[in-house]
């Protein structure tokens, strides 16, 4: 069996283990507590269940950057983390690839901390050399011609 064959087959059963204990019901449907066990359980799960503003502003500071193991271990599984960073809009920034040439990688760790694109930085160096309208003047024009296909 291939090492990914385990892998998906563990998280089918972490997936499968969440479902139960969410639903307190085995696939078969036998009951796993009793009436009050399962309040019990429902109200402590409900309980930790809501973002306070903390874990919010803890999340938009350490997702972009970090792992979702970072914030899961704050009493929220990696799903819920992911889920609520997508709700509000939160992306995690982009690792470029190394090169191995020096100066390019140099260049990309810089314009990530910037908070640049590559074509941010195309745009900004052919904004220093030719001026404000270089880039959108060309683009205009390429817009015009009529490329054959």
């Amino acid at each position: 069996m291939l090492l990914r064959q385990i892998a998906r087959s563990a998280a089918r059963s972490e997936s499968a283990r969440e479902r139960i204990r969410y639903e307190g019901r085995t696939p078969s449907g036998s009951v796993l507590w009793t009436k009050r066990e399962d309040e019990n359980v429902r109200i402590e799960s409900q309980k930790r269940l809501q973002w306070t503003a903390a874990d919010i502003s803890r999340l938009r500071r350490i997702y972009p950057s970090g792992t979702d193991a970072d914030l899961a271990a704050a009493a929220f599984t990696k799903r819920q983390v992911q889920a609520v960073a997508n709700r509000l809009r939160i992306s995690k920034k982009k690792r470029y690839k190394r090169t191995g040439i020096a100066i390019i990688d140099a260049i990309r760790d810089r314009a990530l901390e910037l908070n640049l694109t590559m074509i941010g930085i195309v745009r900004r160096a052919s904004k220093d050399a030719h001026g404000d309208r270089y880039i959108e003047d060309h683009e205009a024009a390429d817009r015009a011609r009529n490329w054959p296909a």
